[in-house]
């Protein structure tokens, strides 16, 4: 075979091995958890694959050297190398995982009652969290603590049976693998540790209550003395959030509920929800009027949103508007009469900015619907404007007018 061929070869299983090694890489994101933040999970994947590349083409180089045939066998043999190692390697790193058991594809929360000695006071929930469960997990011949998780006791739920107290607690079970070890911690001086005789895999049987346990010390009954505990499981089923509509939400106002609950849900691209609140909007204007005087911007820019699609016009939305006009003349003649090193400058421009642009697209619609001359109040906002105009917020301004006053066919 020619180093050319050779070359070919170990670019290929170079490819190959890079995709099998993201995909290895993948499963060990899952079972050790290895987190998204800050793409670690990401550059973990991205590590492995080029290390996965690197090793294959230099795999697939040495291969094709020493299979003895042609460009597909060469190919074949390295690719099944790449896969035989891709296959035990995720045979090991399964087999290390803490991966925790499920139960109907729910993982699983270990539920603990302690039942504390006979005569023992009751006990008392602190601000620290002296007292707690673990959760850990032994391997090998001598059965040697690899890692835990720590739980809760919840003290302050503990309930007095048969005379003695019974504290609930909970703790993850986080990892199928090894002997699990209950450790009960009721300060920082006593603690016992207990050999829980749960299944790897826990079936529906165990999400009853286990007996008390230990039963027996010394082949005599476990004495009342000592603590005992028992054990279930439970499935976290994972809660769905179901976010309500629009139409939802509206049908849940009731016909008296303030106008600027509705006005709040108004939008534009809803054809159907604001069909359904122009009509409560069209019957109830004295309202409107009101929202459009509001001291709060939201509730008033949704009421100016609102009065450009009235179909028919109360006096009274007009007398209101008339009032939006006043305040936004007055804004800005505040404007104009500060410095231009005033700090307060900008903001006193974009509030009286945003006022004549919500209030001239509202005053423009209305005055088309009722025929009334609406002229007079922007030309005086246009005047006032003009007085500053080399700013930008008046000439904004003085734009949004004058587009209102064509559109009454006065400019």
């Amino acid at each position: 075979m020619s180093w050319l061929t050779s070359v070919a070869i170990a670019f290929l299983t170079s490819i190959f091995s890079a995709v099998v090694g993201w995909f290895v890489a993948a499963g060990c994101v899952q079972w050790y958890r290895i987190p998204a933040r800050e793409g670690e999970s990401g550059y973990f994947m991205v590590a492995i694959a080029l290390l996965s590349g690197f090793g294959g083409f230099v795999l697939g180089l040495v291969l094709s050297r020493f299979s003895g045939g042609g460009f597909l066998k060469g190919l074949g043999v390295s690719a099944g190398v790449i896969l035989g190692l891709a296959g035990v390697s995720t045979l090991i790193a399964r087999g290390l995982a803490d991966v925790p058991p499920t139960l109907h594809g729910n993982e699983l929360m270990l539920e603990v009652e302690v039942r504390l000695p006979k005569g023992a006071p009751q006990p008392v929930a602190t601000t620290t969290p002296s007292r707690f469960l673990s959760l850990g997990t032994a391997s090998g011949p001598a059965a040697a603590p690899r890692k835990s998780k720590q739980g809760e006791l919840h003290v302050a739920d503990a309930k007095l049976t048969e005379g003695r107290w019974v504290i609930p607690g909970d703790v993850e079970l986080f990892t199928a693998r090894g002997t699990h070890v209950l450790t009960i911690v009721m300060d920082d001086r006593h603690a016992i540790g207990f050999v829980l005789p749960l299944a790897a895999h826990p079936g529906d049987k165990d999400k009853e209550w286990s007996p008390w346990q230990p039963s027996s010390m010394g082949g005599k009954p476990w004495p009342d003395t000592k603590i005992s505990y028992r054990y279930s499981v439970s499935e976290l089923v994972p809660t769905t959030e179901t976010t309500p509509t629009t139409a939802d939400l509206l049908a849940a106002l009731g016909a008296d509920a303030p106008l600027a609950n509705w006005l709040a849900y108004l939008d534009y691209n809803d054809t159907a929800s604001a069909q359904t609140i122009m009509k409560t909007v069209e019957a109830r204007q004295a309202d409107l009027a009101k929202s459009l005087r509001s001291a709060n911007w939201e509730e008033s820019d949704h009421a100016m949103h609102a009065a450009q699609l009235l179909t028919s016009v109360d006096p009274a939305v007009v007398q209101a508007l008339r009032d939006v006009a006043a305040d936004a003349e007055s804004k800005i003649r505040k404007f104009t009469a500060l410095a231009p090193d005033n700090s307060d400058l900008a903001e006193v421009g974009n509030d009286a900015r945003n006022l004549v642009k919500a209030w001239s697209l509202a005053w423009g619609a209305v005055c088309e619907k009722s025929g009334i001359d609406g002229r007079a109040p922007l030309q005086e906002i246009v005047r006032l404007a003009s007085l500053r105009n080399s700013d930008g917020f008046m000439q904004e301004i003085i734009g949004d007018a004058q587009t209102q006053l064509c559109r009454l066919k006065a400019c």
